[in-house]
């Protein structure tokens, strides 16, 4: 609340509802006289909540993007989606003045802690799933909060732009991931469909291959295409790096 007061979370980066639970909150301590300080309302002068507050609780079950990329396989983009949650969640405890930023680190990887203990067990029991199987895909799901940059919150997703592709050869459209190549370039005319998500660069069409092509997903990686084997398929998937 203090942070929002001082402005040191701006409206203007806010959209919808949240902007009028800014307000709100702008207006409520407004109405009861203002304050010239976090320590009006808090129990220490740097502001610091009223209580105990260490770790958080409520990050610590903020484990979303944990358990769901354990029991899923999630896309990069719902990957990133599910760990904005789980920080959103952590982070409000310290827009309501009851968490220091770093209480909701420590709770986030407390709670991926806890569940990395009792997920198996439970997984098996209620599913019968393989322990050694849920296991692995856990020491591979496993996130340090401490690495999580807001700013940057998921440098896994690639961002390339029309310039990118063009360059790679041989030429035509490309769709992205798992999404099919929709429109298709003009003979000699290098052209790249735009996107904000990429994790790989189809070529669809262009030169002497085919140019109805299926999505990468389909298209196996051990498979070469002569010109004319096949209408239904990209010839070339190429993976973009880094990231």
């Amino acid at each position: 609340a203090w942070a929002i007061y001082q402005g040191v979370i701006p409206r203007s980066d806010l959209r919808g509802r949240t902007r009028d639970a800014f307000d709100d909150v702008v207006t409520k301590l407004e109405n009861m006289g203002g304050f010239t300080a976090a320590a009006d309302f808090t129990a220490y002068d740097e502001g610091s909540p009223a209580h105990p507050s260490w770790p958080a609780m409520h990050s610590a079950a903020s484990q979303t993007s944990f358990w769901m990329s354990v029991v899923l396989d999630l896309t990069p983009d719902q990957l990133c989606q599910a760990r904005l949650v789980d920080y959103v969640v952590a982070y409000a405890r310290t827009v309501a003045g009851v968490h220091y930023p770093d209480d909701n680190i420590d709770g986030l990887n407390l709670g991926q802690a806890v569940i990395v203990n009792l997920l198996p067990q439970h997984l098996k029991n209620e599913y019968n799933a393989d322990i050694e199987a849920v296991s692995a895909k856990i020491i591979q799901q496993k996130y340090d909060w401490n690495t999580f940059d807001p700013s940057d919150p998921c440098p896994f997703l690639v961002t390339t732009t029309s310039p990118v592709c063009a360059d790679l050869k041989p030429g035509g459209n490309w769709g992205v991931d798992t999404f099919a190549c929709d429109t298709y370039d003009t003979t000699g005319n290098e052209y790249c469909q735009h996107t904000e998500i990429a994790t790989a660069c189809c070529f669809c069409g262009g030169g002497q291959y085919p140019t109805s092509p299926l999505s990468p997903s389909a298209l196996p990686s051990s498979t070469t295409l002569a010109p004319s084997s096949s209408p239904t398929m990209s010839p070339m998937c190429v993976d973009l790096k880094p990231g």
